[in-house]
């Protein structure tokens, strides 16, 4: 079974996204981006889906360009918030898989990761249609 690490420190996101992605995946999860780097490195992990604006310490950014240079395996869902996608594109080309944006619904949220486990296209913009952004 692949694995995926969530790491956002809503955690309210992050045990929705365990009961609805547990069923197809093995799910790990951090509150911190600090806890996703510890979780990343003792762990094999096909796909992060990462926040990008944490409260406190390392943001995703942080995380992503921290861990690509570590690992150039990286794949990372980037579920966010945030709506400036001058930032975003940054992330695409340095080699997210896709930016889905909050909010999204359980089924938009399954397909996007489902999307993002099976992508070998370039990596897009991606739009939730239930997002309101």
């Amino acid at each position: 079974m692949k694995t995926i690490l969530v790491i956002d420190d809503d955690e309210t996101i992050v045990r929705v996204s365990e009961l609805i992605l547990s069923t197809t995946y093995t799910v790990l999860s951090a509150l911190s981006a600090e806890e996703g780097v510890e979780l990343y490195e003792t762990n094999s992990i096909d796909l992060v889906v990462l926040d990008i604006k944490m409260g406190t310490g390392m943001s995703g950014f942080e995380f992503f360009a921290h861990m690509k240079t570590r690992f150039n395996d990286l794949r990372c869902l980037v579920y966010t918030g945030l709506t400036d996608k001058g930032k975003l594109q940054v992330m695409i080309n340095g080699g997210v898989v896709g930016v889905m944006y909050k909010p999204a619904s359980l089924i938009d949220y399954q397909d996007q990761v489902k999307r993002a486990m099976e992508a070998h296209l370039p990596p897009s913009l991606y739009e939730s249609p239930c997002s309101s952004y």
